[in-house]
């Protein structure tokens, strides 16, 4: 199953189910890639999910190079339910999820799954209680060189959950950078950036980050979120755990390291100073 270079607009789902623009429900493998999925909306019932991207069951799946913006009203713009990693990894890489609304959950939500791998992602300015979500989880879930900033509450929701956080950068939320709200917890972390929310950078005790700094953004005020050259995400992120690939195309590292974030900046070249007589 490939799904790759449509425009999905405008589509009105009513009543429960799931799947605003794409619904895939136990497909064992397949991607959607490098598609605009933009201004679906579901009804407002409390059971209806995913209004960008629903999967649920299934197997191996890749989910990249999207553009999810602006869809409305879902639990979840893409929302993953009761996948199991025995079935194959489910990959979200390289997305744009921008200006999502929901009734709850996270603008990338992660249900009662396991093998799910959320890396290389820009989720920014999503009116979700969170930029991602990971709840019910007795597998491990892995956020690697993501780029939360902005969303209206938490940068990363957890509530019994496992996840594997690894050079990810959560900015400027309207909540906690990481929120724990109940349940067992099972946190793996290394090397990320967690500053400047609202809240603080997590509620869970004795737990600090390698940086707590300004990521120090191009230019945030018109969403540009790579990196400028006195960011302390350059060459910072985890050599072990980063991901091979970038959002904006570019491999991992680029100079003595991998940077930390979803950008991975290339370091600028000197010319030789050439003199000559006048």
């Amino acid at each position: 199953m490939v799904v790759e270079n449509n425009d999905i607009v405008g589509n009105i789902l009513e009543g429960d189910g799931g799947g605003g623009g794409i619904s895939l429900h136990s497909v064992s493998l397949g991607s959607v890639a490098n598609n605009r999925i933009r201004d679906n909306r579901l009804s407002s019932s409390s059971s209806v999910v995913g209004a960008g991207i629903d999967i649920r069951w299934g197997g191996k799946l890749y989910v990249s190079g999207n553009e999810v913006t602006t869809n409305r009203y879902a639990l979840g713009t893409i929302y993953i339910n009761q996948h199991s990693a025995a079935n194959g990894n489910v990959e979200i890489a390289r997305n744009w999820v921008y200006r999502n609304e929901g009734a709850g959950g996270g603008a990338v939500a992660v249900l009662e799954s396991g093998g799910v791998v959320v890396k290389d992602n820009v989720i920014a300015h999503n009116f979700h209680p969170a930029g991602l979500l990971v709840s019910g989880s007795s597998e491990w879930v892995t956020s690697t060189n993501n780029t939360i900033v902005g969303n209206y509450q938490d940068g990363i929701y957890l509530y019994d959950a496992r996840l594997a956080l690894f050079s990810t950068i959560a900015v400027s939320n309207g909540g906690y950078g990481l929120h724990h709200a109940g349940g067992s917890i099972y946190l793996s972390r290394n090397r990320n950036n967690v500053w400047g929310n609202v809240l603080g950078p997590t509620n869970i005790s004795g737990t600090a980050f390698d940086v707590e700094e300004d990521p120090r953004f191009l230019d945030a005020a018109n969403d540009q979120y790579g990196l400028r050259a006195s960011s302390p995400c350059m060459d910072a992120g985890s050599p072990a755990y980063s991901s091979s690939d970038s959002y904006n195309g570019l491999s991992r590292p680029q100079g003595s390291g991998p940077d930390i974030g979803a950008y991975e900046m290339a370091p600028p070249v000197y010319l030789p100073l050439a003199m000559r007589d006048l």
